[in-house]
């Protein structure tokens, strides 16, 4: 029984420690709680020996497991639930693996509660969803890479495509970079020639060196949006899309108008925040 509480609490532990990792302590105090409940009722409870050699309790041990194992069962599907929900738009990467998360916990505590609450004759049949739960948890740690991609972005650029002009760049990380308009210009020159040199209309997606990938999107009223970046995930780039249409809906006016003063575009940061920067839900 010890074994089994501590078992459930790995769990609640684990849910918590996968999604907010900053207040682990204090909402670990719930779950801890109930399994000192959940503890005390079986140690002080007469225990009886069946014909099989099955152990079995007084009645009110099961009340006693009934109002504490299910809660501590439903404490991670519930967290990790509310964490997909809450970060669906701030980070869906985040979200995607903490969906996945829930059902692989599911699937463990599927199998798992009829070796507590019985009947023992389903305990064979169930315990394959734990191959199940191991293979779900094997793809959440190797295969949701993109979740790191706050700590894997270097520096923002939007510039005007056919001319490089930067109307606005935001720096991720504290470096030493060149004049933005050089970066610009020289991306924006790149690309135009090799849609001369290949005789193509198709846009230059990427520019792929090293240790650092320049992403570029362009939008269709001419606007490049160039991200320095550690990695191409697919999240960067559909930010990177948001940002420009966000961008041209904003600046509609002094797109349209432009002059050359680029004073104008300084609370393109405000946008950059809301929809580039990584926010944990508390």
């Amino acid at each position: 029984m010890v074994s089994s509480a501590l078992a459930i609490l790995f769990l609640d532990l684990f849910a918590f420690y996968a999604t907010f990792p900053n207040q682990v302590k204090k909402l670990m105090i719930p779950s801890m709680i109930l399994v000192f409940i959940y503890l005390f009722g079986v140690f002080f409870s007469k225990i009886n020996i069946g014909p099989d050699s099955e152990i079995i309790f007084e009645s009110f041990v099961d009340i006693v497991m009934l109002i504490t194992v299910l809660p501590l069962f439903l404490i991670p599907i519930i967290t990790l639930v509310y964490y997909s929900y809450t970060m669906k738009s701030r980070s869906p990467p985040h979200a995607r693996r903490s969906a996945w998360l829930a059902i692989a916990i599911f699937l463990v505590i599927l199998s798992y509660i009829p070796e507590i609450l019985g009947p023992a004759a389903l305990i064979n049949y169930l315990r394959g969803f734990y191959t199940m739960a191991v293979i779900i948890f094997y793809f959440c740690f190797t295969r949701f890479i993109d979740i790191r991609w706050v700590q894997k972005i270097h520096h923002l650029y939007i510039c005007i495509a056919d001319k490089g002009t930067c109307l606005y760049d935001h720096p991720f990380i504290e470096e030493e970079v060149m004049e933005c308009s050089l970066v610009t210009g020289f991306i924006a020159g790149i690309s135009s020639l090799i849609q001369e040199i290949t005789r193509t209309q198709k846009r230059l997606k990427i520019i792929d060196m090293e240790d650092i990938k320049i992403v570029l999107e362009q939008s269709n009223k001419n606007i490049f949006g160039i991200l320095m970046t550690e990695e191409d995930h697919k999240i960067l780039r559909i930010k990177l899309r948001r940002l420009l249409e966000v961008f041209e809906t904003e600046f509609e006016s002094e797109l349209i108008d432009f002059s050359g003063r680029i004073d104008a575009f300084k609370r393109t940061k405000k946008i950059v925040d809301r929809i580039f920067v990584y926010k944990e839900v508390f």
